[in-house]
């Protein structure tokens, strides 16, 4: 399955693991998935958050919050083999599902992101980015207009 995520989504896991290890965590959930996306330092995800001007830190920091909340054991893990848990798989096949709604053959970041979204099954991520006004429909067509071609029409940022 790793085959079809391009190497950002790969380098988005391992900072994912990362995220996980330091937080103490048993697995990797959503939350340190989404922790994952945060750490890019640019791209089409760390856009859309700049559109609609969200203060990322404060946006890791209540992930960090909800995750240390929802973890009972906070044992210290000594394994640099941390495993998704079922919440972040379901999203991993979610994004690969994104990808091909969208016709594209490698899941990328933003597919990732709109899969946090498009879950079904409340997610800590997907609760922290609710709380902070993002749903799936508006990041969906911010990523559509960010695609649009550049010979068409288009307004400047401040009139959207």
């Amino acid at each position: 399955m790793t085959s079809q995520f391009s190497p950002k989504v790969s380098e988005i896991l391992s900072f994912s693991r990362e995220e996980a290890e330091r937080l103490s965590s048993s697995s990797v959930g959503p939350e340190h998935l989404l922790l994952g996306l945060l750490r890019m330092k640019e791209g089409p995800v760390i856009d859309v958050f700049r559109r609609l001007r969200l203060n990322i830190p404060m946006l890791k920091y209540q992930l960090e919050a909800k995750v240390r909340q929802d973890d009972i054991t906070q044992q210290p893990v000594y394994t640099r083999e941390l495993v998704l848990n079922e919440r972040a798989s379901n999203i991993l096949k979610l994004a690969v599902l994104e990808a091909r709604t969208q016709h594209t053959q490698k899941v990328d970041e933003q597919h990732l992101l709109l899969a946090i979204l498009h879950d079904q099954v409340n997610n800590g991520a997907k609760e922290i980015l609710e709380q902070n006004d993002m749903n799936y429909d508006d990041v969906l067509s911010l990523f559509k207009a960010r695609e649009m071609p550049v010979g068409g029409i288009s307004l400047p940022d401040e009139d959207e």
